[in-house]
């Protein structure tokens, strides 16, 4: 009935094309795993499901890849599709797929989804993966936190483990995993640091060093010299009186920083090319042009450019260099 059941699969009954598909896992295996990519995306939950049980049945670790390739797809749709899939998976199998997974899913609804099955299938395990995924997830802290509490209770009613004895397993496996930390980073470092020796070439340094040795006075000498003439340096230009900024009368400095400026003009100084503005909120703005350039504009225009603002003047005036004219209505 192979046959019969290829042609079947072509039919609008999804009953019966579910039915074909676990017929083919059983008596032809191959043609089965060719229809894999064909009706993963079905929106048929009956297909799906019949097709992912058979997987699951036939091939475990083919099922485990499929999962995993779904779960980190970018569209959540087949996400979503996954998800609904779990049921058909052994729990203890896919942990540490689905530990995998929280980690980055954004979607708080299939987030709990998740967590449904962890509820679903107390293991003491499971305790630290959610310590583990609330620590790392403070945006979705609280639904860990929750789902931690119900496995708590869960696994206490059930026999499995008191309170005291989860406790006990969370702080050996924190300590465990910060003893892999220190250990990862030390190795790092020990790495590093071979790394370093294999580039340095000892023996050309010694030779060097062995050169330069009779140097050694004569190099300390213009060292404690360089190190005077800093001193007198410091010290004679450490005076504030010195090095405060003199005040010139008609403006006041402000902060030189580069700002967007909206402007409606005003007026066009021909002189000096500069023209005066008014901003949104009422500030009054002049400004300068570039070296060798004009604004085209006229009174009444919008005008926008990105300026420095380098003085006040003694009305409030702010003046600006312009460095760009963005925009002109």
């Amino acid at each position: 009935w192979v046959e019969k059941a290829k042609q079947c699969l072509r039919n609008e009954n999804e009953d019966l094309v579910a039915a074909a598909l676990e017929y083919l896992a059983t008596f032809d295996n191959e043609s089965f795993l060719l229809q894999i990519r064909r009706f993963i995306n079905s929106s048929s939950m009956v297909i799906r499901t019949a097709l992912l049980r058979s997987l699951c049945q036939q091939n475990p670790e083919n099922a485990r890849e499929l999962l995993a390739s779904m779960l980190g797809d970018k569209d959540s749709k087949v996400r979503e599709k996954a998800i609904g899939s779990l049921i058909q998976f052994e729990f203890a199998g896919i942990r540490d797929l689905l530990s995998a997974y929280l980690e980055k899913e954004k979607s708080s609804e299939l987030v709990g989804a998740c967590l449904t099955l962890y509820l679903a299938n107390p293991l003491l395990e499971s305790t630290y993966d959610l310590f583990r995924l609330g620590k790392l997830r403070p945006d979705m802290q609280s639904l860990f936190t929750a789902a931690s509490a119900k496995l708590t209770d869960s696994l206490s009613e059930l026999n499995l483990a008191d309170h005291a004895e989860i406790a006990s397993y969370l702080d050996k496996r924190r300590e465990k995993e910060n003893s892999e930390h220190l250990s990862d980073e030390e190795s790092k470092e020990n790495t590093r640091l071979a790394g370093l020796a294999r580039k340095i070439n000892w023996n050309s340094l010694a030779g060097s060093m062995q050169e330069l040795s009779q140097y050694y006075p004569l190099l300390k000498k213009v060292f404690l010299a360089a190190i005077l003439l800093l001193a007198i340096f410091l010290l004679l230009t450490g005076s504030e009186d010195d090095n405060a900024p003199q005040a010139i009368e008609g403006y006041t400095p402000v902060a030189s920083q580069v700002q967007e400026f909206s402007l409606l003009v005003q007026k066009l100084d021909a002189a000096d090319g500069s023209l005066i503005g008014t901003t949104a909120d009422r500030h009054k703005v002049m400004a300068l042009p570039r070296p060798g350039k004009i604004f085209v504009t006229r009174p009444g225009d919008s005008l926008t450019i990105r300026a420095m603002p380098f003085r006040k003047l003694p009305d409030g005036t702010l003046v600006v260099k312009t460095i760009e004219v963005k925009k002109v209505r």
